[in-house]
């Protein structure tokens, strides 16, 4: 069992992990389960073997977003002062929410203007820039800006999955544990801005349009879908089983939810480099678990074995 130091260590190693792209797995003892309320680092595959992958970037808080979806008039001024102050401020990622949320319905928030504005300034900063989208309209626009990556993406079709394979824009569909989550905790969100009972009924109507944007993207070919969950309160913990779900409900290969969720989301992020794959000169942070998840996706819950650093920390 660690020390007290150890854990604190631990501890403040974990916590500047942002939770965008995450996933979580259950350690094996008691001892380390008392990392589960910290975000865990994504998992990078060879066969039962993966690498946490460390994802140390500040990302904007809600607290300190910038609204300029109403600023018409004054769009493009806006949107670029708002990318540069956040440069200043140290961000790595520029997150912009192009869409209504989907229980109200999902249509665009940003004009193209804005959205080339908020892409052309992020790129000239070196920032990559996630675009929260989930109609045609928005996806659309957040593309041909030039974004890095689609969040969620729920009521789109096939055209909008070309789209973003021809320009190389990292999907990251979000299918299951978001929705699940909401439903299983229905009575701790209802009454809270738009989770109402219209959004809920919202929510549930996506589930299948979900599945099927999913189905429609492992077929199309060059698209780079990496892994999410835009998992919030009440899922934190159980983050794996959209990879589950992927591959049982989804019908994507293990090796391919496991790579978009390793490498391939390493790529997304920049960090290609230095993580997401085991091989000399990477970081050194790996688990490995009971059981081949190529052949049981489940085993990726059943944890054996945890190495942060090239320091082993759990059995």
């Amino acid at each position: 069992m660690p020390g007290n130091a150890q854990r604190r260590q631990i501890r403040q190693d974990l916590v500047k992990v942002s939770w965008l792209f995450t996933f979580w797995v259950p350690l094996p003892t008691q001892a380390y389960r008392e990392l589960l309320d910290l975000p865990r680092r994504l998992l990078a595959a060879s066969a039962a073997k993966l690498v946490e992958f460390p994802l140390d970037l500040r990302h904007l808080a809600a607290s300190d977003s910038h609204d300029i979806a109403g600023d018409i008039t004054n769009a493009t001024p806006s949107a670029i002062t708002s990318v540069d102050k956040l440069a200043s401020e140290g961000a790595d990622v520029v997150k912009v929410f192009a869409s209504q949320s989907i229980r109200n319905g999902g249509a665009p928030t940003m004009s193209q203007e804005q959205m080339d504005a908020i892409c052309g300034e992020a790129k000239k900063l070196h920032l990559r820039v996630a675009v929260h989208a989930h109609g045609p309209e928005s996806v659309r626009r957040a593309v041909m800006a030039g974004c890095t990556s689609v969040e969620h993406g729920a009521l789109i079709g096939q055209p909008e999955l070309d789209l973003m394979a021809e320009h190389g824009t990292y999907f990251d569909p979000n299918i299951d544990l978001v929705f699940r989550n909401y439903f299983e905790n229905k009575s701790h969100y209802l009454g809270i801005g738009n989770y109402t009972e219209e959004g809920f009924a919202k929510m549930k109507e996506a589930v299948p349009k979900a599945l099927r944007v999913f189905q429609l993207g492992l077929a199309t070919p060059r698209l780079k879908i990496v892994f999410g969950t835009d998992a919030v309160a009440g899922s934190h913990g159980r983050n794996f089983q959209e990879l589950e779900y992927r591959v049982i409900t989804g019908g994507q290969k293990a090796m391919d939810a496991i790579t978009s969720a390793t490498s391939l989301a390493a790529e997304s992020l920049g960090l290609g480099d230095r993580v997401g794959t085991i091989a000399a000169g990477y970081e050194a942070d790996l688990i490995a678990v009971d059981g081949d998840p190529l052949r049981d996706i489940h085993a990726l819950s059943h944890v054996a074995f945890v190495m942060k650093g090239g320091r082993i920390i759990g059995r």
